[in-house]
């Protein structure tokens, strides 16, 4: 059996920067996918790996997951 393993990421965002709460809470509210920029593993980074969404800063954590498409 052939198996691809998946990895996860942790893409982190500065709420007090980006307007993450804002931005998110448009989403959620809808089914429109979330669009990040990354500087860096973009070569790693494959459709169907596990995402994460860091809010850094006040009220820090996870804020949301999906997956790569």
């Amino acid at each position: 059996m052939n198996q691809t393993l998946n990895k996860s990421w942790l893409f982190q965002c500065r709420a007090d920067k980006w307007g993450l709460n804002d931005y998110l809470s448009t989403k959620f509210e809808s089914s429109d996918p979330v669009y990040l920029t990354v500087k860096k593993f973009e070569r790693e980074i494959n459709v169907g790996d596990n995402a994460y969404v860091w809010r850094a800063g006040l009220n820090q954590g996870v804020v949301a997951k999906g997956k790569v498409t």
